[in-house]
């Protein structure tokens, strides 16, 4: 996510957790059974109780079946926004979370089970789909959750990927708590910093970038702005509960009212 703040690393750094950006580990070796491990990187050695690796993920659809319908087992499963399987006449198979490959997060997959179980209750009622009714509207507008202390959040679109998307940006930024200085009486030591990714054609939020102590709290806020394609100056009349952490909002939305709503 790449927050511009270094918050969490300076957290972890507060706590004592050395960090080492860049560096590739060469060795690792248990000398002795049980007993302690020693790892390898740069021109330098240390020693620690045990190592954790995280080795990433993989689609794992090879031995499903998907090649006795014609579609290329081991891979993503290419899907319409009625997650319907593209390529299979009649539209009969579904696919939904990690398995189409559009976020690879647990409440996307919930969110696919409702959607589909939906579909497939109103086809077997005899009942005609209109163009846009029950589709998934994930793209654009996910939101995910680092848990660490403090929390990063991001909803949406970065502002890199909204320029690489073709989108005319503006952005709105903010640090905690300077730019709302009450914030400081939620906790000791509060900081915290948001960023808003804006569609300068329509006015409309394309993503949000909060960093904070407990600030996953304003995820369904900014996804619910992007979904709904919300104008700025709209938002701003949203007015958050005085002393809540919702209050990150207000810098960020102040003076957008001159901005029309579409």
């Amino acid at each position: 996510m790449n927050p511009k703040p270094a918050l969490v690393e300076e957290s972890l750094r507060n706590k004592s957790v050395k960090i080492h950006f860049e560096t590739e580990l060469c060795a690792v070796a248990r000398p002795v059974a049980g007993g302690p491990v020693t790892a390898t990187f740069g021109r330098q050695t240390v020693e620690a109780d045990e190592i954790v690796l995280a080795a990433g993920r993989r689609v794992n659809t090879d031995d499903i079946g998907l090649e006795t319908v014609g579609l290329p087992a081991g891979t993503f499963i290419t899907v319409n926004d009625r997650l319907q399987a593209t390529g299979i006449t009649g539209g009969w198979l579904y696919a939904l979370g990690d398995t189409t490959g559009r976020a690879r997060l647990s409440h996307i997959s919930t969110y696919h089970g409702h959607l589909v179980a939906d579909i497939i209750a109103a086809l077997a009622a005899g009942r005609e789909l209109f163009e846009d009714e029950l589709t998934a509207h994930d793209a654009g507008s996910i939101a995910q959750v680092i848990f660490t202390d403090p929390q990063v959040v991001r909803v949406g679109r970065t502002e890199r990927q909204a320029r690489a998307e073709g989108f005319a940006v503006r952005t709105r930024s903010a640090d905690y708590p300077d730019a709302v200085t009450h914030l400081a009486l939620l906790r000791d030591g509060f900081r915290g910093w948001a960023k808003l990714v804006i569609d300068a054609a329509t006015n409309t939020l394309l993503g949000a970038t909060f960093v904070g102590p407990e600030f996953s709290e304003l995820a369904q806020a900014a996804t619910l702005a992007v979904v709904a394609k919300l104008p700025t100056g709209l938002l701003r009349h949203a007015v958050a509960p005085h002393p809540t952490v919702n209050q990150v909002w207000d810098p960020l939305l102040a003076h957008e009212t001159e901005f029309a709503y579409y």
